[in-house]
């Protein structure tokens, strides 16, 4: 991973926990966060990454022909950024999933409190 500038965004935050997608993302997405700001963006670049180094695991691997040749990875760097991939709730509904809105009802990890049931 590389900034606008070419500098090592793991080293520079000092992200050494791997991979970077699964333990340290938050570090990571505060890091990319940190950079853009100013203009700046942060790249994975997979072009020095040979076929033979390229991770063998399912994910990984099933995706190489795809960013190869729909996104040219092994010719320029590809643009990342964060984004949300789950909500930690915040609406607050009743037992039956009705919230304070009528007709509005709320479920799974949009819900954040559930209340007692009123009559």
């Amino acid at each position: 991973m590389i900034n606008s500038l070419g500098e090592d965004i793991l080293s520079k935050y000092q992200i050494t926990e791997k991979p970077v997608a699964v333990r340290p993302r938050d570090l990571f997405s505060q890091a990319i966060f940190l950079e853009e700001p100013e203009g700046g963006e942060v790249f994975l670049d997979l072009r020095g990454v040979s076929g033979e180094d390229w991770p063998r695991d399912n994910m990984a691997y099933s995706q190489r022909d795809l960013l190869r040749r729909t996104f040219s990875c092994s010719q320029k760097p590809l643009r990342i950024s964060p984004m949300c991939h789950h909500f930690m709730g915040g609406v607050v509904a009743d037992q039956k999933g009705m919230t304070e809105i009528p007709g509005l009802f709320a479920a799974g990890e949009v819900v954040g409190g559930v209340t007692e049931q009123t009559a």
